[in-house]
């Protein structure tokens, strides 16, 4: 990945956090650190490609229960993990889709009284997120065919899935967090 867009997309991820930030307790503050610390520790000369580097860089501060994200793994050592899926372009411009969900899906989110974590993840640009051997269309836990998508992951597995055509419903994301 160049370094431009490296850099650019974690300024993006790094704004687009902090509006989830959200810690309301000291336990939070600390997992939060530890995570930092933890991701800060993760040297990229491990990581074995650009995809693992990508879903690496994308690991935000956290709401509630602690993930770890580490070469492509989710670790889950909370209750409920989600996972957003978007595009992000040097241009960063998203599509329609993702427009029109992210603030209802962030607002669903934050008004739940569950330990929600949210786990927002890229899927590159419009020409790499079209290549029909993407590795989020071609890995076979993900099977993405559209963005956004919000996941339901629990005891390490897929529970519900909202597709791109409906990510942007209420009811439906309240019956993904019930």
């Amino acid at each position: 990945m160049p370094k431009l867009v490296q850099e650019r997309t974690s300024k993006l991820v790094q704004q687009r956090t902090s509006k989830l930030v959200k810690l309301k307790t000291s336990k939070q503050v600390q997992q939060t650190s530890k995570l930092i610390q933890l991701r800060a520790k993760i040297s990229t000369d491990k990581i074995s490609s650009a995809f693992q580097w990508l879903l690496l860089s994308t690991l935000p501060i956290l709401l509630g229960s602690l993930i770890v994200l580490v070469f492509g793994n989710l670790i889950n050592l909370g209750s409920i993990v989600h996972a957003v899926i978007s595009t992000v372009s040097v241009s960063f411009v998203e599509p329609l889709d993702c427009v029109r969900a992210e603030p209802v899906i962030y607002k669903k989110l934050e008004a739940s009284s569950d330990n929600v974590v949210l786990l927002r993840a890229y899927v590159g640009d419009r020409p790499t997120w079209r290549n029909p051997h993407h590795p989020w269309r071609t890995d076979s836990r993900f099977k993405l065919k559209g963005v956004p998508t919000l996941i339901r992951w629990e005891d390490d597995a897929i529970k519900a899935r909202l597709e791109d055509h409906e990510a942007h419903h209420e009811h439906k994301i309240d019956a993904l967090l019930s």
